[in-house]
């Protein structure tokens, strides 16, 4: 996996940091206050910006390396509230249940997960005609690993919201776990020395993401946010 650093200060760069990230490689990223570093950039530029007492948050952005396999990818994916969602007639829908927040698909896109995952069971909605809710994945064994925690917050239900900094890690046997199954949920995250019920979406193996990229699945409103492994990015 390939991990980029974002720095992002407190106030825009003045013409002498921009300099400096520029030719460390550095480009604006979501916000001129926000930049993106190559991977193996990141050391040296922190090590100045703090020498001359600029203050910086550090984020992470993951992305596969040239060649990996999909067997060990994991992402997120971004999808659309259903009652948000734009009915253009596209029979692949992957969206979010507005009432439950869990994934929910149309019967054709059903069709065609059912052939890259196991142990994933889709039950009829009640409210959507024509549309199936997740209703079972199998769990991975171990908890997500957030090695920094920028916010924490408890629901209602006792699980927690974690905001990282990018980086998520799974351990190889859950890697494992999702390669078969090609969809898992996640019930717990270690962070900060605790281990926490999460909320979380499901996590999607690369098999799958591959899957869902050859066709066109309307709901999906951004690129996977990819998961690392313990050792790597950690």
């Amino acid at each position: 996996m390939k991990v980029s650093e974002i720095l992002e200060f407190e106030r825009l760069p003045d013409p002498a940091v921009r300099e400096l990230l520029e030719r460390s490689g550095g480009q604006p990223h979501l916000s001129p206050a926000e930049w993106l570093l190559p991977s193996g950039a990141g050391a040296g530029v922190r090590d100045e910006l703090t020498r001359r007492g600029l203050p910086f948050e550090v984020f992470y952005e993951l992305e596969p390396a040239p060649g990996e396999s999909p067997d060990e990818l994991a992402a997120y994916l971004p999808v659309q509230d259903l009652d948000r969602l734009e009915q253009d007639g596209r029979p692949l829908v992957l969206a979010t249940d507005p009432r439950t927040s869990r994934r929910i698909a149309s019967e054709a896109l059903v069709r065609v997960l059912d052939e890259v995952t196991t142990g994933v069971t889709w039950a009829p909605s009640g409210e959507h005609e024509g549309m199936f809710v997740l209703a079972e994945a199998r769990r991975i064994p171990d908890p997500v690993v957030v090695p920094r925690a920028m916010s924490l917050s408890q629901s209602d239900s006792g699980a927690w919201a974690v905001r990282s900094d990018g980086r998520e890690l799974l351990t190889p046997a859950s890697v494992r776990v999702l390669r078969d199954a090609g969809i898992v949920l996640a019930p717990f995250v270690s962070t900060g020395g605790r281990t926490l019920p999460f909320r979380s979406p499901p996590i999607f193996g690369g098999r799958v993401l591959e899957a869902l990229r050859r066709r066109d699945v309307n709901g999906i409103i951004a690129p996977p946010v990819f998961l690392g492994q313990t050792g790597e990015g950690g």
